[in-house]
């Protein structure tokens, strides 16, 4: 089965000390296991062929305002692989990682100045060393980078307006084709076929409705699908999710939130839809997630079955939920298996243990936030997040609680 990649989004620059630590949770009376903690500024990139994990962003050093690019690799037991960090001196992060047929890890590096924000790539062996080679891509300007695979790369002039269309290119620097700009749309995700590619655009404000778009290798559109959306009448926070079955299935999970719902508290509605290879729709169900006033913050296969990650919204406290998770297990033709859940105690961490009495004390409250990437492994389906401690009230955040590291899923 394929599943979509998403563009890499750019991160918060956060001033924050890296504290190596092993830890270990309990979730739904199960041991959930984590993996050293990492600074905040990675994000998960992907695999490479004998799954190590890539992460990719940037390193910020006291007392410098600059970012400075940074990837990590840790083995299969999330032990470090290897770390390679620029020298202090250039202001980029790492957005997107791919690795090619021959071998070689390119790296979209982001270039940030006071005037503009642009991407150039940059390549590295398996073992994080630099590879002398240099590829511009054929664009006039400066440009960033959506969307790399192992055969393509893509690009968007930055003088293009809102709506430029996306330019594809081979990794020789040849362009093969484009996908023009979507008007009201906002470019999602895309799922790269041999025959061309799935891709998923999201309204804008003021729209209601999400949009599915078959194109062919070069980028010609054969078919769209306007998918309404679950709240019909309200404003509301829309995530898709998309992922083909091994006869030939798309489906479509659509999961929208409403902060402020109608009895004031937040509700959800979710929706799995099935289109054919012609995009043709062949069934809709309300409530695939299950009757909720959660968001869907993940979504990934693991050995067969997929994961949804649904994170309540408080809208009382600045933030979301307090201390966990609840996964909605689908099989994968999108029907529900069950549920587990993750709740995380500052006990379960050595940067937060020293606060147990002050959340027992009402005083404060553990907040985790899960972070782009899932990640399926041998010894099962981890998920990255960030934990901190918050002051009740004030909104305080304890500075020196603030962390991101990988945690294990409960299972069914």
């Amino acid at each position: 089965m394929r599943q979509n990649s998403y563009p890499g989004k750019i991160i918060r620059i956060l001033l924050l000390c890296l504290c190596a630590a092993l830890l270990a949770g309990t979730a739904a009376a199960e041991e959930t296991a984590a993996a050293p903690i990492m600074e905040n500024g990675l994000k998960y990139m992907g695999k490479l062929p004998d799954g190590r994990i890539l992460f990719g962003g940037f390193r910020q050093y006291p007392g410098k305002s600059e970012c400075f690019p940074r990837l990590l690799c840790l083995n299969t037991d999330r032990t470090v692989s290897w770390d390679a960090q620029a020298d202090p001196g250039q202001d980029a992060r790492y957005t997107l990682a791919a690795v090619l047929p021959d071998g070689t890890v390119a790296a979209v590096l982001g270039l940030m100045s006071s005037e503009s924000v642009s991407d150039e790539l940059c390549f590295f062996t398996q073992d994080g060393e630099p590879v002398d080679r240099e590829m511009t891509l054929p664009v006039n300007g400066e440009y960033k980078i959506p969307f790399v695979s192992e055969s393509l790369v893509t690009a968007v002039e930055n003088d293009g307006g809102q709506f430029a269309p996306i330019l594809l290119f081979d990794w020789n620097g040849n362009k093969t084709g484009e996908l023009g700009g979507q008007d009201i749309y906002r470019y999602g995700g895309m799922i790269q076929r041999p025959d061309g590619f799935i891709l998923e655009f999201t309204p804008e404000e003021g729209t209601r409705e999400e949009k599915i778009v078959r194109t062919d290798s070069r980028g010609n559109v054969l078919w769209e699908v306007i998918l309404p959306r679950a709240w019909t009448t309200k404003d509301g926070m829309g995530w898709l999710h998309m992922w083909e079955t091994d006869d030939g299935e798309l489906l479509v999970l659509q999961a929208d939130l409403m902060p402020h719902g109608e009895d004031g508290e937040a509700e959800s509605r979710s929706t799995l839809t099935a289109l054919d290879s012609n995009g043709n729709i062949l069934r809709t169900e309300n409530g695939a997630l299950g009757d909720s006033k959660e968001l869907c913050m993940g979504f990934c296969e693991h050995e067969g079955k997929y994961a949804a990650v649904l994170y309540s919204y408080d809208v009382e406290q600045p933030g979301f939920r307090l201390d966990g998770v609840r996964i909605c297990w689908l099989d994968g033709h999108g029907r529900a298996l069950g549920t587990t859940e993750l709740v995380l105690k500052p006990e379960d961490f050595d940067w937060t243990a020293q606060y147990a009495q002050d959340v027992a004390d009402g005083k404060a409250r553990l907040e985790m936030t899960p972070q782009p990437g899932m990640i399926s492994m041998p010894d099962g389906l981890w998920m990255y997040v960030e934990v901190r401690l918050r002051e009740n009230g004030t909104g305080y955040i304890y500075r020196d609680t603030w962390k991101q590291t990988l945690v294990r899923i409960p299972e069914l």
